[in-house]
């Protein structure tokens, strides 16, 4: 039997909008700044077992000099556990599952997808941001403290 795909990069213009719009819905939802599209950035969307759209990711290229959305929450470029090896490190955020597909086990997908995706590119860390949901979540899935 073949694996159904988990996720699949944004690659359209239209997949590009509607990966927006439906984070700008979250944004609403969770009181959340809407950040534009940075071009050191790949999107995905997280695929239910149908292969319909119900979640989203944003992996960008880290340099602060440039453009760096956790350097507005902390000072991550001066914490000494970061890794001074910015091609080793992945700035990961407008993670979420659509309102009408929670609670259904796609946040392993998600975990999947970055897993994955450190493979592929030699990533060592990701730096990110969540909100309190979202890490309550990953605590009671996966113990994470």
């Amino acid at each position: 039997m073949t694996q159904k795909p988990m996720y699949r990069e944004v690659k359209t213009k239209e997949d590009m909008e509607k990966f927006d719009s439906e984070w700008l819905k979250i944004c609403y939802e969770k009181g959340a700044t809407f950040y534009p599209y940075h071009s050191n950035s790949k999107r995905y969307f997280i695929l239910d077992d149908n292969g319909s759209d119900v979640g989203t990711i944003e992996f960008t290229k880290r340099d602060p000099k440039v453009f760096s959305v956790c350097e507005h929450y902390f000072d991550y470029a001066n914490h000494p556990k970061v890794s001074k090896n910015e091609n080793e490190i992945i700035e990961v955020g407008k993670i979420c599952i659509f309102k009408n597909f929670r609670s259904e086990g796609h946040v392993e997908k998600l975990i999947y997808l970055m897993l994955d995706y450190a493979n592929q590119y030699g990533i060592k860390q990701y730096l990110g941001y969540m909100n309190k949901e979202f890490l309550l979540v990953l605590r009671m899935c996966y113990g994470v403290k």
